[in-house]
Parts: C-alpha cells; sequence; structure tokens
C-alpha cells in the first residue's frame, strides 16, 4: 500500500505514434496545473423483472476506453504538440526579410526558388530521338542530377523550362524536346533552383516594422545571402534568413484521422498509459491579470500499464496576457496592418467532434475519427463604442488574429524575434452580443463568433508558433 500523497508528484508524458494503436515511449513531460486520466465504460442494462420491485438485474460493459483532461499554462516548446493534436498538419518555416523585391510584391502561397546560372558550351545539340524525343545540350562540369528542373535562356530554338531526363558524365545533359539543330555560341545561360519554398505567412510585428517572411522548403536549403524569386518578382539583394528563430506553421488537414498520441500517467500508486490519444476539444485563453492558460480533452484506447516516468521538463518561455492582442480586418492580408481591440478577456475553442468506431467482437474501440471541424471564440471588452455591436447588427465577417508576443523573453535573433504564437482566422461571423447591466459596475460587452472557411485563403484558422527549437520536434 503506497502512503498518501499530492497530484504534484504525477508525472505525465507524451509522444506523437509514428503507427497508430502503436505505444510510442513518453518523450515529453508536461507541466501541468490539472489532469485527469479515467477509465471510462458504456454499459448494457438488464432491467428484466422478476418478480420483485427492484429496477436492475445486471449490468455488462459495452465499450471501454479513455478520458483525459489537461489544464496547463500555454508555453512557447510544448504548446507545439497540443496544436499539432488540434490542427495535425505542421510545416516548419524559416523566417527571412526579403531586400526590396523588385516588379512585384511577394505574396502568401507565392513559390519562391534560389537559382544559381551557368553558361552552356560552344558546341552543337545532338538528336538523341526516342519517344517522347530527347536532346542533348552541352555543358561542361555541371552539377545537375536527373529529374532536376532547368530553364534555358539566348538560345534560338530551346528557350523552355524542362526536367533533366539524363545526364551524361559531367558533359552534357538531355531534356525531352523536338530536335532542332542549332550550335550554341557560349553565352546561352541555363539556371536551375537550389532551393524551392513557398511562402506560408507574412508578417509584420514585434517592435521594429519590418516585413518577415516565413517560407518552407520543399528542396534544397535556405541561407543567408541568397536571393529569392518567384519569376515575378525577385529580392534586389540576398536575403536575411534569420535560423535562430523556429517558425511552426500549423494548418487545419482536410481528413478524417489525424495525429494520435500515446499518453502516461506515473503517480506513487501506479504508472499507466493511453494509447491511441486523440484530441477532442482545444481552449486557448487569456485573462487580464494571469497567465494564458489550454484545455485539452482527449479520448483514447482503454488504460493500461504504462512506464514509470522520471521527471525530465525543459525550461521554457511562458505567455502572460499582457503580452496578448486582439486585431480585427477586412482580411487575412490586411491584419498587419490593423489596430489592436482593447480586451479584458478571450477565448478560443477548437472542437474536432471526435467519434469512436467499435465492432463486433470487443469491448474495446476500433477506431477515432475527428468529424465536423468547429472554431468558436468569446472575449470580453469595455462597451464604449457601437462597433463590435454593429458587427452583429450588420452580419459582418472579419479577419481577426489572437496574438501573444513574450518580448521579456531573450530575443532569438537580433532582428528582435520573440516567442510568439499568431491565431488568424481568415473569416468570422459574429453571432451574439450582450452588455452587462449591473448599477454599480462599469459596463462591458461580450461578444461571441465563430470560425468560417474562407475560399480565397483555403482556410479558416492557420497558427503560427515561434520559438527556438531547433530539432523540429
Amino acid at each position: 500500500m503506497t502512503d498518501a500523497f499530492i497530484a504534484r508528484k504525477s508525472a505525465i508524458g507524451l509522444w506523437k505514434e509514428t503507427v497508430a494503436w502503436t505505444s510510442v515511449a513518453a518523450d515529453v513531460r508536461v507541466p501541468k496545473t490539472s489532469w485527469v486520466l479515467n477509465p471510462e465504460f458504456e454499459e448494457a442494462v438488464d432491467d428484466s423483472g422478476y418478480g420483485v420491485i427492484d429496477e436492475v438485474y445486471d449490468t455488462q460493459t459495452t465499450k471501454n476506453f479513455s478520458k483525459i483532461t489537461l489544464w496547463g499554462i500555454a508555453r512557447d516548446d510544448f504548446l507545439w504538440y497540443l496544436l499539432l493534436w488540434a490542427l495535425w498538419t505542421s510545416t516548419e518555416v524559416a523566417c527571412v526579410t526579403l531586400p526590396a523585391p523588385s516588379w512585384w510584391t511577394p505574396a502568401r502561397s507565392d513559390s519562391v526558388y534560389v537559382t544559381t546560372a551557368t553558361t552552356l558550351d560552344n558546341a552543337a545539340a545532338v538528336d538523341k530521338a526516342g519517344s517522347p524525343n530527347k536532346v542533348e545540350i552541352p555543358i561542361t562540369n555541371h552539377i545537375y542530377q536527373d529529374w532536376d528542373t532547368v530553364t534555358i535562356a539566348g538560345t534560338t530554338n530551346y528557350n523552355w523550362t524542362f526536367v533533366v531526363s539524363n545526364v551524361v558524365a559531367l558533359t552534357s545533359i538531355e531534356i525531352e524536346s523536338a530536335y532542332n539543330a542549332e550550335t550554341f555560341a557560349g553565352s546561352e545561360t541555363i539556371t536551375w533552383s537550389t532551393f524551392t519554398g513557398e511562402i506560408k505567412k507574412i508578417t509584420s510585428m514585434w517592435a521594429t516594422p519590418t516585413t518577415y517572411y516565413w517560407i518552407s522548403t520543399t528542396t534544397g536549403t535556405l541561407a543567408d545571402a541568397q536571393t529569392l524569386t518567384d519569376w515575378t518578382w525577385t529580392s534586389t539583394a540576398g536575403v536575411t534568413a534569420t535560423a535562430a528563430a523556429k517558425g511552426h506553421f500549423f494548418e487545419r488537414a482536410n481528413t478524417n484521422a489525424h495525429q494520435s498520441f500515446t499518453l502516461y500517467d506515473d503517480d506513487p500508486v501506479a504508472a499507466v498509459k493511453s494509447t491511441y490519444s486523440m484530441i477532442n476539444t482545444f481552449e486557448l485563453s487569456a485573462e487580464v491579470g494571469d497567465y494564458v492558460k489550454f484545455t485539452a480533452e482527449f479520448r483514447g484506447q482503454k488504460m493500461e500499464a504504462g512506464g514509470s516516468l522520471s521527471p525530465a521538463y525543459s525550461d521554457e518561455n511562458p505567455f502572460l496576457a499582457s503580452m496578448a492582442n486582439v486585431y480585427f480586418a477586412t482580411n487575412e492580408a490586411a491584419l498587419n496592418a490593423a489596430t489592436a481591440s482593447c480586451m479584458q478577456n478571450f477565448k478560443l475553442n477548437i472542437n474536432k467532434n471526435l467519434t469512436d468506431i467499435q465492432c463486433f467482437g470487443s469491448q474495446d474501440i476500433d477506431s477515432l475519427h475527428n468529424q465536423q471541424f468547429t472554431t468558436e471564440w468569446d472575449f470580453e471588452a469595455l462597451y464604449t463604442d457601437e462597433v463590435l455591436r454593429n458587427y452583429v447588427i450588420d452580419s459582418d465577417k472579419k479577419a481577426c488574429r489572437f496574438e501573444i508576443i513574450n518580448d521579456e523573453a531573450t530575443a532569438l535573433v537580433a532582428l528582435q524575434i520573440f516567442p510568439s504564437i499568431l491565431c488568424d482566422f481568415s473569416k468570422v461571423w459574429f453571432k451574439e452580443w450582450t452588455k452587462t447591466d449591473s448599477n454599480n459596475d462599469i459596463v462591458k460587452q461580450t461578444l461571441w463568433y465563430s470560425g468560417q472557411y474562407d475560399n480565397a485563403t483555403s482556410m479558416q484558422v492557420e497558427i503560427l508558433l515561434i520559438n527556438d527549437n531547433n530539432t523540429w520536434y
């Protein structure tokens, strides 16, 4: 028998499963303010009459699973796991500044490239025939590989973008093209991409009015002093890549089988775990005078024995309500220039409407599935004008941002980028408004609204988490 103990002695751990239903070791320890991992049951009741007034004759368990609720303070590192649970798609993005791009303005979703160019040899193109037809292009000491994409310019017959179909030693490459006789002068150029990626987010935040581009990587590596282009605009000088600031960009995955985790609970009485655990609801809230907090509710496979956990917590940067702001704008692109609204508290709820599937032959659940995806917000503010109330009356749709910047932490880079989280909603619908009516209190207003899918940006919500985690989880 174990001596009595307080809940602070419980250790909580988790890790994402590579294969659903297959447990993994707990690589992450969770600092929690409260935690409940309980067995849950459903039962069939035999209420047959046996000639007596007693209501129930027998009860049998029909379903066996786990329900987990976790409360805690939002911190810049651990929050990644909860956001992955809630949205499922996470893309690692690099933060760069672009020196005065020419001709065009970089935009969200632009495909971007870093290119390098060299010249063709003073030699003739060679017909290699085949189906489809291939042409050998002379270029000595090249570094191309099969399936690289190259762009040829300055020729008479081969000005186009091609895929390298075959590399002939280091003296030439083959492309798929109709053959036209041509001897190159040696001044024609061939260009290829050493990096390809996509602009996932554009922000203008922190104390410096700098525009930051958060870029995902498809191929190659983005580094300082490289020139970026999307073929309509080109940076006029090398970019500054802020390697110390790690961006994690979350989008809602359009599937019904999101990421599962194994959860552990180790206390002085027993160590248990629940595999195949998925999030049902996730709430992020802020109230003046307190930390930003989260609540997460999970459902998973039935409890079973789990390994003991030794304390291995990491120091992280917490978020406070004093670091938070809320913005409204006509669309997502305009949020960077929006003015913050004065708020006293704020609550964001993501609901994945989790359901389980159970088949004949077992009390265990067979699978878990997230269903319709919904987001809801509410916040409280002073009632000093009609703006928020009229959002409801006029059925307005707005873009909204909930931003938290921990500028009390050590800056991640010299550009003064701090641990941050940006929750952007491309289109929200304001559905309810009330004001307080206590005779002795300052009048306040509360506004409720819900997120909607926006076809222009192909999203309802996206979240950018910024920290110094170099391992990309």
